[in-house]
């Protein structure tokens, strides 16, 4: 890996807050898994898109899906097919928050998979451009720290992520979201290394 020093980063992070209090932007961190996506490697999601009679077609025909050489999940065998379901909305919702945060992803994912995902939902690079940390830039396998992308200062930078439990240091900065769960009994494909959840969401007020 690059290896920068720590007075470049400095000067690089105090450049890019001065561009974008300039632009009045703030930095956003977008989370995958269960945040604006939901993935699996279940090869009858594939079936069914391609069958126009099986009463499922009309739930996955949007289902976006790419293949991976590397590493599956779980120690799966190589050459996985992954599904990909975009949160509903969520084209509108990158485009209007892109007017007002610079975006970045950060994914416990590996860094194809991030790419992949990346290209299906921003194909233009207008939205996230080549800012994405996945785990293979991470450092942890279990956690995620904002000082990874600004080692100055947090202060301007907000996180969307559906798990708390993976940003000890940054709760401060956290929108936690409700997970997007499309493919059900699936989860986070990529969480086979963390806890499990134990931020179960609150019951709504009586």
């Amino acid at each position: 890996g690059l290896m920068v020093s720590e007075s470049v980063a400095m000067k690089a992070e105090h450049d890019t807050q001065k561009r974008l209090l300039r632009q009045r932007k703030l930095s956003l961190v977008v989370d995958l898994d269960q945040t604006i996506i939901h993935a699996c490697i279940e090869p009858t999601i594939g079936e069914w898109q391609k069958d126009e009679s099986n009463p499922n077609h009309e739930a996955v025909k949007d289902v976006k899906s790419f293949q991976l050489n590397d590493d599956g999940p779980r120690g799966l065998a190589s050459g996985c097919t992954y599904y990909i379901k975009l949160r509903p909305g969520l084209q509108e919702f990158l485009e209007e928050i892109a007017t007002m945060y610079e975006l970045h992803v950060y994914t416990m994912g590996t860094r194809a998979y991030a790419l992949n995902i990346a290209r299906i939902v921003d194909p233009d690079r207008k939205l996230f451009g080549n800012r994405v940390i996945s785990r293979d830039e991470n450092g942890s396998i279990t956690s995620k720290s904002l000082q990874r992308l600004f080692p100055v200062s947090t202060n301007m930078v907000v996180i969307i992520d559906d798990r708390a439990d993976v940003w000890p240091r940054n709760r401060p900065n956290l929108i936690k979201v409700v997970p997007y769960d499309f493919f059900k009994g699936i989860g986070d494909i990529n969480s086979s290394f963390l806890p499990k959840r134990t931020d179960i969401l609150p019951a709504p007020p009586q």
